[in-house]
């Protein structure tokens, strides 16, 4: 019988990535059907829990922790401005985008940082 191929970390962080972006789609209203919004969600409920794994992996393996939590704390800083952007540009009191999982991933990593 032959073996499935086995998925590496970078491919899974890829299959997330989409799944949250999925996740998100009915911030757009009438974009998407409300029942295909609900399908979505719950598709993506491990996608958070699979990127702080994927921290708590970096913290433990990374060779330079400090440039590490830079990254995440840089990544942030873009996902917010980022955010402020299209808050502009849609100029939309429908759409509002306030999610950053890269602070609350880099105040995690943090806090393990921290524990060590």
């Amino acid at each position: 019988m032959k073996k499935a191929p086995a998925w590496n970390q970078y491919q899974i962080k890829l299959l997330m990535t989409f799944l949250m972006v999925l996740d998100h789609l009915d911030h757009v209203p009438g974009l998407i059907p409300e029942n295909l919004a609900m399908v979505f969600h719950v598709l993506s409920r491990g996608v958070a829990v699979w990127f702080a794994y994927c921290v708590v992996e970096g913290v433990r393996y990374t060779h330079d922790l400090r440039r590490y939590l830079l990254r995440l704390y840089l990544a942030a800083g873009g996902m917010l401005l980022g955010n402020l952007a299209l808050r502009v540009l849609l100029q939309s009191e429908d759409i509002t985008v306030s999610n950053n999982i890269f602070l609350t991933l880099a105040l995690g990593a943090t806090m393990l940082a921290a524990l060590q």
